[in-house]
């Protein structure tokens, strides 16, 4: 299934990224969710299609590789954020041992 948000009108016209355009283009897998469940189950009731469990949702870009490096800068944040939380917690309890002794 070609996934994306606000990519269709009410029941017709699906553009979404690059769906669209001329030339290669590379599918980009994404994760389930329930807002492409709901989607999917409604074009099967609209359109009578059918669907497998294990069906892959993919999105269309021209440039896998910003796609890639968008996902790096997202993770290293996330990590980013994570090393500080941790620094913070080992001074609260640094601080609070360092009370109790």
């Amino acid at each position: 299934w070609a996934v994306g948000e606000d990519c269709c009108e009410m029941r017709c016209n699906f553009d979404c990224g690059t769906a669209r355009e001329l030339g290669p283009l590379t599918g980009v897998t994404e994760p389930r969710g329930d807002l492409y469940d709901r989607a999917i189950a409604q074009a099967m009731s609209v359109y009578g299609m059918n669907t497998t469990a294990d069906a892959q949702l993919v999105s269309l870009v021209r440039d896998p590789k910003a796609v890639i490096s968008d996902i790096w800068d997202e993770t290293l944040t996330i990590a980013l954020i994570a090393m500080i939380m941790d620094l913070c917690m080992c001074i609260v309890a640094g601080l609070m041992i360092a009370r109790i002794l």
